[in-house]
């Protein structure tokens, strides 16, 4: 019964969010972390359904953070909304969901494409020459993110 209302009161959260202008990340963040706490994995997949287009790019950088902390499951059970989430119009949500495709484990050859097309200038750099840049767009930040999860993505599949 508490789930139920705590579940309520996070998309109340979310739509609030979805009001604001501005936004620390670390409300996002923190919402985020909830969301992927719950206990009912299908609650925490019913808010992500219900709030996966949203509007305000807060809500989806959310709803895509909430995915890439539940783990490689979520990651499965979303990845077609994780990739459509590359080609998000704000670079946090693309930078966002091309990390968490990274990490996630999985191998399927449309991860493998969508890092190496947003990574573009990046895709041949090492992880150690990649740490060294410091980004000042968040543009360029979302390409730095892509060519690192290329590399977490080639070191998983080469392990497996």
């Amino acid at each position: 019964m508490f789930e139920r209302f705590y579940t309520v009161w996070l998309q109340h959260k979310l739509s609030r969010l979805g009001t604001k202008a501005t936004v620390l990340p670390i409300e996002i963040f923190s919402l985020s972390r909830r969301i992927a706490d719950l206990k009912s994995r299908e609650s925490a997949y019913r808010i992500i359904r219900q709030f996966h287009e949203h509007q305000n790019f807060y809500v989806r950088r959310a709803v895509v953070i909430a995915i890439r902390f539940m783990g490689r499951e979520a990651a499965e059970q979303c990845l077609d909304l994780l990739l459509r989430y590359t080609n998000d119009s704000e670079a946090w949500v693309r930078y966002d969901a091309l990390w968490g495709l990274g990490e996630a484990g999985i191998r399927d050859e449309r991860i493998r494409s969508a890092l190496r097309r947003h990574a573009s200038e990046y895709v041949d750099w090492t992880l150690e020459r990649l740490e060294g840049v410091k980004a000042k767009e968040p543009e360029q930040q979302a390409k730095i993110r892509a060519a690192e999860s290329l590399r977490m993505y080639e070191q998983v599949s080469a392990g497996t």
